[in-house]
């Protein structure tokens, strides 16, 4: 970390140092180290005199400094120029923007856990702690536009995220356990495929049921989304753009229509085209906006599936809360719902 006198007096002139423990900052202190100015909160560094008398001992006092974090280019300079080493982990370079997301001794403690969990091999057990790491991201943040509404003003105290880590990871075996014995002797295993919804690697008439949830187009950057999980996971951030559809671009309701609908009918095309005669789609989608209208989910997925022979036999709706202003404006005072769609593939 950096120091700065607070008062200035405490200090003359202003320059870098390094975190140091609190001892050592205050024989700096006291020797006049030059310190650099920041703008966070103050930290009063004390000096305890032990005190056998009733009332216990006294403090002072010594100085008060505020702290800043320091890049690792400055921290390795800073080092250079007094003479010591380090104490402490260095940010990566690809995550110095991470501190404007995350608390510091936050990020720390998950730099610390990425590093032990991206070290594993890509096994099943590495790529299940990957997921378990991932869900937790999004719960740790103090900013950015999926933080969690409280999360500046929520104090996370060290080892809680370590902890939850673990936590996960025994909640996904009991998951997979639980899984396993309620599973009929003799199933097939299940094979995993990664594609593009709108070119599924499937044979034709050969599914039963699919289960999806499709866009809710103009509603969502999904890159956005995801943005810190692109640089703690090392995903690429670019063909995730390039193959998403439905995502708006800069506000809510960007979607051109014409473009919706012809990625619309590609995904339910292939929905249709892998399904077998009387074999069933279970679709979540949810109201959005479109050209800067409200769209009804239900009838968008309905006018696709018509032709292809996909026929909407049960629906269950709920309101959804509008939090975001311009989709408060769009619905007007109408509510804005999530669905749950049961299609079934008619028979030719």
């Amino acid at each position: 970390m950096a120091l700065t006198s607070w008062p200035p007096s405490v200090v003359p002139e202003t320059r870098t140092v390094v975190r140091l423990p609190v001892s050592a900052i205050v024989a700096l202190a006291a020797r006049g180290m030059p310190v650099r100015r920041a703008t966070s909160r103050p930290w009063a560094v004390t000096r305890s005199t032990p005190n056998t008398a009733p009332g216990g001992g006294r403090k002072r006092t010594v100085a008060r400094v505020m702290c800043t974090q320091l890049e690792s280019r400055g921290r390795r300079k800073t080092c250079a120029e007094l003479g010591i080493t380090p104490n402490g982990p260095a940010l990566p370079a690809t995550t110095n923007c991470e501190i404007e997301r995350f608390h510091p001794h936050v990020l720390f403690e998950l730099l610390g856990l990425r590093e032990l969990v991206m070290a594993l091999p890509d096994d099943d057990v590495g790529r299940a702690l990957r997921l378990c790491l991932s869900s937790l991201l999004v719960k740790f943040m103090k900013a950015g536009p999926t933080a969690p509404r409280d999360g500046a003003a929520k104090r996370i105290a060290r080892g809680v995220p370590s902890r939850m880590l673990a936590d996960r990871a025994a909640e996904l075996a009991r998951g997979l356990a639980a899984l396993e014995r309620r599973t009929p002797p003799g199933t097939p295993a299940a094979q995993i495929w990664e594609g593009d919804a709108r070119e599924l690697p499937i044979e034709a008439s050969s599914a039963a049921l699919v289960i999806s949830s499709p866009p809710y187009a103009g509603t969502y950057d999904y890159a956005a989304i995801h943005d810190a999980r692109f640089l703690w996971l090392g995903l690429s951030e670019t063909k995730f753009r390039r193959m998403q559809l439905g995502a708006r671009a800069n506000q809510v309701g960007d979607v051109s229509g014409d473009a919706w609908r012809a990625q619309q009918a590609r995904f339910m095309a292939e929905i249709a085209r892998v399904l077998r005669p009387g074999g069933r789609a279970l679709l979540v989608v949810g109201d959005g906006v479109v050209d800067g209208r409200a769209e009804n989910a239900p009838d968008g997925i309905a006018a696709a599936g018509a032709p292809l022979g996909l026929e909407p036999i049960a629906r269950a709706s709920q309101a959804r809360p509008l939090h975001d202003r311009r989709l408060a404006t769009i619905f007007a005072g109408q509510p804005r719902r999530e669905h749950l769609l049961l299609l079934e593939k008619r028979a030719r």
